[in-house]
């Protein structure tokens, strides 16, 4: 999945993040920090609680 100049992959419990942006040299421009918010906000709507018990 993309998000603007970011990539999102998911591989079990964990989201990797890859910025993309090579003409900027993958700076924090406004374009990457919306991706990443995007991203972060995908993972987070898909995560479900993990109840373990003792």
């Amino acid at each position: 999945m993309r998000f603007g100049n970011v990539l999102y992959e998911k591989k079990d419990r964990v989201a990797i993040l890859t910025l993309d942006d090579q003409k900027k040299l993958n700076a924090l421009s406004p374009g990457i920090r919306q991706g990443l918010k995007e991203g972060v906000r995908a993972f987070l709507e898909k995560r479900k609680p993990v109840f373990k018990d003792r």
